[in-house]
């Protein structure tokens, strides 16, 4: 493609982009090419990091008349553009306000406890309101297509007009987000961080639903667009909430009528079916298919091994999982692909004239590709080549191998735990840093990063034949950012330990 698909000030600028390994050079001074970090180099860098506001999530606070309460919520990410700059996705908020709830046990996190405690039961409401628990309703009583993901209870909800979802968000809702936020809710209420007196009878009525709502829907055999909205399939990934969902039902007694072991058990064979897989199609070549997926994190965090296979085989079924992940790590810049062949983001992705085409086909570069047709569509438009590599994944590797390193006391979990937390290291951007970014009218512009930043990915652009990679226009993302915090806080724990 000739260059001037780039304006010129754009593209003399990108070449100029730092190329490093690592971003950010006073962290890695800090490091100073450490396999194993020390208490007093962990210090440095999290009191460093905090400082620069490195952690820093922008908060915002909207009255919800629909309830007569205060929604603190963030939107996705620090850009200008729709859909990352004007939304809240359900997930984002659920993740976020569990990772900032049990971050408190870090001084420089002391405030999160709250903050974290305001942002589930604002996720609660979002997912309560008399449209939503509509939309609960009609499912469960049979009066909509569940096929339809507009008939369900809305995810994505735009944080300027419609926090309520009274108005019809255009989005792929089948995802595994209601449940994110359910499952945290119960066990926040199991621990004693919430108490009954903290919900609202909405709240209560929600959690109420959510079992006949997985009954009604056939979850076992339901195609979902999972963590990605992309297209449809069974996914193991959304799976592994909707068990540990009705686990946390069975213990809290919420689901009067149904045979909850047998609900539980059909979805546990279709796991042990897939595993270690996160969606089967009718063949390989099936676009619906998908062996490495960095949404398989799930399973570890959730312990389903644990919960699907027979004593002794747990460690040999993580080991499969981990396999599939080590599978999608890039070892240009330290990221981890979501899956093999992902298009959202590959190389070139906001050129200009690329832009264009996403903007017309989807409304936005963003825009969701959940049908089979605007999936293999995005797939024709964007150029083959990079595929982006992810942060928040490396940062939940380091968090995991540390909580088995402080289950088990293996030192080759720790030392996995430290080399993933040093690769999250080497992504935190630093001087000079630029992107490239839709403005509101889908128009890409030149976007400065700050140093000290969490991104949510590291793209390629390509000029002139060479590879440039520059972080996502979605930096920091917010998810990333609590991710992270979760990363730090274990590691506090570990280096305690030894």
């Amino acid at each position: 493609m000739a260059n001037m698909v780039w304006p010129d000030n754009v593209q003399r600028r990108l070449q100029k982009a730092p190329q490093d390994t690592w971003k950010n050079k006073e962290l890695e001074a800090i490091v100073d090419a450490s396999e194993i970090l020390s208490a007093a180099q962990f210090q440095e860098i999290i009191a460093r990091m905090q400082a620069e506001g490195a952690f820093a999530i922008r908060l915002e606070h909207k009255e919800l008349p629909q309830l007569n309460t205060i929604i603190t919520f963030s939107r996705a990410a620090d850009t200008r553009a729709w859909p990352m700059g004007t939304n809240v996705w359900i997930r984002d908020l659920t993740l976020m306000a569990e990772r900032l709830v049990t971050s408190a046990s870090l001084p420089v996190f002391a405030e999160n406890k709250e903050i974290g405690k305001q942002m589930i039961l604002s996720a609660l409401s979002l997912m309560s309101t008399p449209s939503q628990l509509n939309r609960f309703r009609a499912i469960i009583s049979g009066r909509t297509d569940v096929t339809r993901a507009s008939n369900w209870p809305h995810i994505f909800l735009d944080s300027r007009d419609n926090l309520s979802g009274e108005r019809m968000e255009g989005w792929s809702h089948k995802q595994e987000a209601w449940q994110m936020t359910a499952v945290v809710t119960l066990q926040m209420l199991q621990s004693g961080i919430l108490t009954a007196s903290d919900l609202l009878p909405s709240h209560k009525e929600f959690l109420h639903m959510c079992a006949p709502f997985l009954a009604a829907v056939k979850y076992w055999q339901n195609p979902s667009s999972g963590s990605w909205e992309e297209i449809e399939a069974v996914r193991s990934s959304v799976l592994a909430w909707d068990i540990v969902l009705l686990e946390e039902l069975k213990a809290a007694t919420l689901y009067s009528g149904l045979d909850i072991d047998e609900l539980l058990e059909k979805g546990k064979e279709v796991l042990r079916r897939q595993w270690p897989n996160d969606a089967f199609g009718d063949s390989k070549d099936d676009p619906r298919h998908r062996e490495a997926d960095a949404a398989l994190m799930y399973l570890l965090q959730l312990h389903i091994a644990e919960k699907i296979f027979a004593p002794g085989e747990q460690a040999e079924r993580e080991q499969q999982i981990l396999d599939q992940i080590a599978e999608l790590e890039d070892v240009v810049t330290g990221g981890i692909r979501r899956y093999r062949g992902d298009s959202y983001q590959r190389v070139d992705f906001f050129r200009p004239d690329v832009a264009q085409k996403l903007q017309e086909y989807y409304g936005s570069t963003s825009g969701e590709a959940s049908t089979l047709d605007n999936f293999v569509a995005r797939e024709d438009i964007v150029p083959k080549g990079r595929e982006a590599a992810w942060v928040h994944p490396v940062w939940q590797l380091a968090a995991w191998f540390g909580r088995r390193y402080l289950q088990s006391g293996d030192n080759v979990y720790k030392q996995k735990q430290h080399q993933y937390f040093i690769q999250g290291l080497s992504l935190v951007t630093g001087q000079g840093a630029v992107t490239v970014e839709p403005d509101e009218t889908g128009e890409i512009q030149l976007k400065e990063i700050l140093p000290w930043r969490i991104p949510e990915c590291y793209i390629t652009v390509n000029i002139e034949g060479k590879d440039i990679i520059v972080p996502s226009p979605h930096t920091p993302l917010n998810w990333t950012i609590a991710e992270a915090i979760d990363a730090f806080v274990v590691m506090e724990q570990t280096l305690k330990q030894g």
